[in-house]
């Protein structure tokens, strides 16, 4: 995919569907579990989702700071607001 720097490509496997084919939450998540090859650690996320800044070494200190090693990390994020983009002075918040 031409968004991710060449290095990354091979690292990211995707499913395109076009909306009227999609079956809910569920299928996509059997779609997305199908493409696992072992990998020590997978992210689901939908198109609404927003990231800080070091938003993935904030989430390997949280994996780290859990009492088991088959942990895992889950929120349900808040309704979707189109806004502008996050800047640098975004705060993370574990709530």
């Amino acid at each position: 995919h031409p968004c991710f720097p060449a290095e990354f490509r091979s690292h990211v496997r995707e499913v395109h569907e076009h909306y009227t084919q999609a079956d809910g939450p569920s299928y996509a998540r059997w779609i997305a579990h199908a493409l696992w090859m072992g990998e020590e650690f997978t992210l689901q996320v939908d198109s609404h989702t927003r990231f800080v800044k070091d938003w993935d070494e904030i989430l390997l200190r949280q994996y780290a700071a859990c009492p088991h090693e088959k942990c895992v990390l889950t929120n349900h994020l808040l309704a979707y607001e189109r806004a502008p983009k996050l800047g640098e002075d975004a705060q993370v918040t574990n709530g």
